[in-house]
């Protein structure tokens, strides 16, 4: 069965991130902001969420409809990259990533 999102996947994550607290909006001017789709060329200490391109993983059987798998990747930018890893690995926790 497939179906659609009515927001990007990484649009879903930003949102995520932000309400866990690690993060604020873009438009906020705050520390740390999480931008969707591109990071931003001016700002340091900032986090940014994209999908990825998926994979397909086969076909379904007997209606080969095809299995995609789709990823996201979160990355940032700081001015010190102790500071960076360790927000990054935070999240990573939170979402229970390894």
């Amino acid at each position: 069965m497939s179906g659609s999102l009515s927001n990007a996947p990484c649009k879903i994550i930003q949102r995520m991130i932000i309400d866990i607290g690690d993060a604020t909006l873009p438009t906020s001017n705050s520390t740390w902001p999480i931008y969707a789709f591109n990071l931003a060329d001016t700002k340091d200490n900032a986090l940014y969420v994209v999908d990825t391109e998926p994979v397909i993983q086969g076909k379904t059987h007997p209606d080969s409809e095809t299995q995609e798998h789709y990823g996201l990747q979160i990355s940032g930018r700081s001015t010190n990259p102790e500071t960076i890893a360790n927000k990054t690995a935070s999240n990573r926790y939170k979402f229970g990533l390894r």
